[in-house]
């Protein structure tokens, strides 16, 4: 074999080797690098967390929105719908786990599942690490007085995100090694609900079968140009949204309070959305040591 054909074989070798690594499976992304952002408010930071990584999200999830436009008869390349469907997935890929187990953490920011008002509770066994106490052992906060310990609290909104948006981690537990946030259900909907309410996305917590999850409505534009009602149903427990074409006359408002009277769901609804929880949510401030952290989860989640 002369050279030149030698030469001609370790070529063809090479990309063959190249094309069999992918073959199955996605072509990389292209890589997504890291954004610094200034001390920001809540809503600000979130916004821009999505804004500057939209294209990126987009190409990550392309083909489900194209599903989702085909079975829904919506305009695919209308910028409102995109950015609607997008914006809705990536808060929900955020703050999602990915089961009801304890110290579960699968979503984007890594925030673990951990169960409540189940005995023996596996929140008793947090550990608080400023001063490495356990968190049963830790007076609540003032507005939260009426619980016996940290570990005892319903996680609200205002909480949750304070924790998670903290510049340290705050807890530990050998599940899961350290982390700054947790929550189970009621918690991780009513922190997701008020963080779509920000962006005026209406949503409530359901319930059901000792379960939580959200639904959301939201107008979008279809075919014709006729705008039609989806309702969005997200599980921030189990990593599962689900759209449906409610129709063109749909009344949301009667939509928005229709859920179970129970006084528990009616708590999570009043928590996830009330005027003193939006407030302390747009008065939130997330500084560069914080947004860093979360950048750099966002991106190697978009480059993986």
């Amino acid at each position: 074999m002369n050279q030149l054909n030698a030469f001609f074989l370790v070529m063809i070798s090479f990309f063959s080797c190249a094309f069999n690594e992918h073959k199955g499976g996605e072509l990389p992304l292209n890589k997504e690098h890291i954004y610094a952002y200034d001390t920001l408010s809540l809503p600000h930071f979130f916004d821009s967390l999505f804004t500057r990584h939209y294209a990126s999200i987009k190409l990550k999830f392309d083909e489900e929105f194209e599903d989702i436009c085909r079975e829904n008869d919506l305009e695919r390349e209308d910028e409102a719908n995109a950015k609607m469907y997008f914006r809705i997935l990536f808060y929900h890929k955020l703050l999602t786990s990915q089961s009801a187990s304890n110290g579960n953490n699968a979503g984007i920011l890594k925030i673990p599942y951990f169960w409540h008002w189940v005995n023996p509770n596996p929140r008793h066994q947090i550990i608080y690490l400023p001063g490495e106490r356990l968190l049963s052992k830790i007076k609540p906060p003032a507005a939260f007085g009426k619980y016996a310990s940290y570990a005892d609290i319903d996680r609200t909104p205002s909480l949750f995100f304070s924790d998670l948006l903290s510049e340290k981690p705050g807890f530990y537990h050998s599940d899961c090694d350290t982390f700054y946030s947790f929550g189970w259900c009621s918690e991780r909907e009513m922190a997701y609900v008020g963080l779509l309410n920000l962006f005026d996305i209406q949503g409530k917590v359901m319930t059901g079968g000792n379960h939580s999850w959200s639904e959301s409505y939201v107008k979008m534009v279809k075919n014709d140009k006729k705008v039609t009602v989806m309702s969005v149903t997200v599980d921030n427990t189990f990593d599962e949204v689900t759209w449906k074409n409610l129709g063109l006359t749909v009344d949301t408002n009667r939509l928005m309070k229709s859920y179970p009277q129970d006084k528990l769901t009616m708590w999570y609804n009043t928590n996830a959305v009330s005027d003193k929880q939006k407030t302390f949510l747009l008065a939130l401030k997330v500084y560069p040591k914080a947004s860093a952290r979360i950048e750099k989860l966002v991106v190697d989640f978009l480059n993986h």
